[in-house]
């Protein structure tokens, strides 16, 4: 090789190096977040049925937060109406329709700890159930491209199924979506092996991002003890938003025909 090609390889070389420490320093200096495509088929018997939603995942290091997207603007329209009936002093005829409510349970992580802590509002009370369960990963040799990043491939066996995720480097912290993390870099696509649960994320941007501490006050539970609760708050029937962040009965007063999911396939299929 002449002296001019070794010369254009070495810029080349240099110039990839300077763009990817770049790249790393903006990222993992700078907060932001990913919005998550999320499929869960809850029926194991039904094919065609299946949860779908935006999910985002709010990063500031070291604190992270996965939450539905749709559940967010669910509460904030719902504020809003109640505000605009407050101002008017008609509170007896909110008809919400039927917007779609989205995921209920919030994740907060801490990745310099590397603890998940679940959060509902149920009842008007915010409970935390905290996680101790970590993935562990096994790193593989293929590579592809997702939204732009140079994505690596690494396997675990989690919570029951067994998961292939797709990682960047470039995004340089060890976040995902749900309680996938611990890589090396973002998770950007996640999928268990029956293709019953999957996470794809569509956005990536950087920006300034809401507290991400939990709100305050708290009471710790298990998982166990809050399904148990729920579980009974069903059976003896609740308002038709369900136990949310925000408890009110619609206006109608024609019988509500609430759509019973089987839920026999749920995202954690072990503790």
């Amino acid at each position: 090789m002449n002296a001019m090609k070794k010369g254009t390889l070495k810029a080349l070389l240099l110039a990839g190096l300077v763009k990817s420490l770049s790249v790393n320093a903006q990222s993992a200096g700078s907060s932001g977040h990913i919005d998550y495509a999320f499929h869960h088929q809850y029926d194991s018997l039904d094919a065609g049925g299946a949860n779908r939603e935006i999910m985002r995942l709010y990063f500031n290091e070291p604190l992270a937060v996965y939450k539905s997207l749709q559940r967010m603007q669910f509460d904030s329209a719902i504020r809003s109406q109640l505000k605009k009936a407050e101002q008017s002093g008609n509170t007896f005829n909110l008809n919400f329709g039927h917007l779609p409510a989205g995921s209920i349970d919030q994740f907060y992580v801490n990745t310099a700890e590397n603890t998940v802590k679940v959060f509902r509002r149920f009842l008007n009370v915010n409970y935390v159930v905290e996680d101790t369960a970590r993935p562990v990963w096994t790193l593989a040799p293929e590579t592809r491209q997702l939204l732009g990043y140079a994505c690596q491939k690494a396997t675990t066996f989690f919570k029951g199924r067994r998961y292939a995720a797709w990682f960047t480097y470039e995004l340089p912290l060890p976040i995902g979506p749900w309680k996938l993390r611990g890589l090396p870099g973002a998770i950007l696509l996640a999928e268990d092996a029956r293709r019953q649960v999957r996470f794809e994320a569509t956005a990536v941007a950087f920006g300034p991002v809401p507290p991400l501490t939990l709100p305050e006050p708290y009471e710790r539970t298990t998982a166990a003890k809050l399904a148990a609760a729920v579980q009974a708050r069903r059976e003896t029937g609740g308002p038709p938003t369900g136990d949310g962040l925000i408890q009110v009965q619609a206006a109608s007063t024609r019988p509500q025909n609430r759509l019973v999911r089987a839920i026999n396939n749920p995202v954690e299929l072990a503790n």
